[in-house]
């Protein structure tokens, strides 16, 4: 587990969410990138846990959850096939 990683991120997420510095967004998603294996479910609760903008904090966190490879929204891992 990087804790150090998943502070850096969420303090960067957070940048974004107080003070829409796009710059410090590009940076979390690029740290996400390149910290290795990650702690998800600890990262995604320091996500959950900053301050800022409701839409800007949920514009950071679907970024994130993008750059991860998890569906932009929460939901089930596994969901069946439409029913017809």
């Amino acid at each position: 587990m990087r804790i150090d990683s998943i502070s850096v991120i969420a303090d960067l997420a957070e940048a974004f969410a107080l003070e829409g510095d796009a710059d410090a967004l590009a940076q979390a998603v690029k740290r996400v990138g390149e910290a290795g294996p990650l702690d998800i479910a600890a990262l995604l609760e320091a996500l959950e846990r900053i301050k800022g903008e409701p839409h800007l904090k949920m514009r950071a966190i679907a970024a994130i959850r993008a750059a991860l490879g998890l569906p932009v929204i929460p939901g089930p891992v596994c969901r069946p096939q439409p029913l017809r």
